[in-house]
């Protein structure tokens, strides 16, 4: 598939070394000194509501009367703009708002996050963690598709790299709806 060195980069990046030509597992894991993603460089900054709050704002989902919280708010745009419109809003980014509490609220939004964490771990986590705050609504939203060409070379866990140093999932639709019902345990809708 191309060069030595680009072949060990995939083979440590996926946990795997060679020995004695046959692909074994590497003791020392998934090679975290090849790439560290800089997940801090997928947060946008906006102008309007993205697109899972809008589709929450659109539905009647948030409102007046109902607090929102934003897991993995980002720069807070959302936070600011819902707050603008009455809403009683709050988030907590680890990059942008680590200080700011996780707090219990009737819709709770995980817009984008899922995508961008290549810890599997801390993927499940911060899924439970947002559905542990939410009270009525928890809306999930992720990148769907696939990658591109130019990040085909840089395969990491089960997501790429990108020429940004920052990981992203792309998931299937129905592959996105199975993550959320293995690890919650319901089935989202």
């Amino acid at each position: 598939i191309g060069h030595a060195a680009g072949w060990q980069e995939e083979l440590a990046a996926r946990g795997l070394m060679g020995v004695d030509h046959q692909l074994v597992a590497s003791t020392a894991g998934p090679d975290a000194r090849t790439w560290h993603a800089q997940r801090h460089r997928t947060a946008l900054s906006r102008v309007g509501l993205s697109s899972p709050v809008q589709a929450l704002w659109r539905h009647g989902l948030i409102g007046e009367s109902l607090t929102f919280f934003d897991y993995g708010c980002g720069k807070g745009d959302d936070v600011a703009l819902l707050s603008d419109r009455g809403i009683a809003a709050t988030g907590w980014d680890p990059w942008f708002a680590p200080d700011r509490p996780r707090t219990p609220a009737d819709v709770v939004n995980i817009g984008f996050v899922l995508n961008v964490i290549e810890d599997l771990n801390e993927r499940r986590e911060a899924l439970r963690g947002a559905w542990n705050l939410a009270g009525k609504v928890m809306s999930v939203a992720a990148l769907i598709g696939g990658r591109t060409a130019q990040d085909r070379w840089r395969l990491f866990q089960d997501g790429v790299m990108t020429s940004r140093d920052t990981f992203q999932k792309y998931f299937s639709h129905a592959e996105l709806g199975g993550y959320i019902g293995e690890v919650l345990g319901r089935e989202p809708v």
